[in-house]
């Protein structure tokens, strides 16, 4: 059963390739509409997701002043076994599966205490944007952002925040850059994004794996196949 819901998936995401999404690394398949595609979206807005070759994410791991990682939370190299390793519900396993073998994940884990409380977000007009450009911004001496565009058309695959705490205005976010377009690092822009609430702690491996897996299913445009 668990085989053929696998092969039913694959089929599902293949049958979408032509469609709605770009590749990575070989843009063959979708070519004719990605043109059509771009001239459609909001000015610097990115609606293409990756779905064949190797695809890595950036995932921040955030917390604020007054909302920390408790004891328990998972080191990075933990998060990049649990998320990025041949284990049975990685992300890379997944990716896998659902994509008959032409998908690769690979990411890379970085924590982050951001300037304000969480309030001060909040109640911001875009919370969501204005915490990734902070975020981004102070990994920019770090990071290379080219390193995560792999199809060579400048900008970002997908990048994850994953928020300390739950709250609603966090919970099962994901979607496309909107405000202040022309924001750009090391030259590339950053298009989908994932907002993520589950909690990286030794307590929650699955179920913070499993939300992973639903959110990036989400941004690609998959069907919600999430356990309920």
């Amino acid at each position: 059963m668990k085989r053929f819901r696998g092969m039913v998936l694959a089929g599902i995401v293949l049958s979408m390739l032509a469609v709605n999404f770009c590749s990575a690394k070989d843009r063959k398949v979708g070519e004719d509409t990605t043109e059509t595609q771009e001239q459609e979206m909001a000015s610097g807005t990115k609606e293409e997701a990756a779905v064949k070759g190797t695809v890595k994410l950036p995932v921040f791991m955030v917390d604020f002043p007054d909302n920390r990682f408790q004891e328990g939370v998972l080191p990075s190299d933990k998060l990049k076994t649990l998320l990025f390793s041949e284990n049975q519900n990685s992300m890379t396993t997944r990716a896998k599966d659902i994509s008959d073998s032409q998908l690769h994940l690979d990411g890379d884990i970085f924590y982050y205490t951001a300037k304000y409380d969480m309030e001060k977000y909040e109640n911001s007009n875009d919370p969501t944007e204005e915490l990734a450009r902070e975020v981004l911004s102070a990994f920019d001496s770090q990071i290379d952002y080219m390193d995560y565009d792999s199809n060579d058309d400048k900008y970002v695959d997908v990048f994850v925040l994953n928020v300390a705490g739950e709250d609603t205005c966090w919970q099962e976010t994901n979607g496309i850059w909107k405000e202040n377009s022309g924001f750009q690092l090391d030259g590339m822009k950053f298009g989908r994004y994932i907002v993520n609430d589950a909690q990286p702690y030794t307590d929650n491996e699955d179920g913070f794996v499993e939300r992973m897996n639903y959110e990036f299913d989400l941004c690609m445009g998959l069907t919600d196949y999430y356990k309920r």
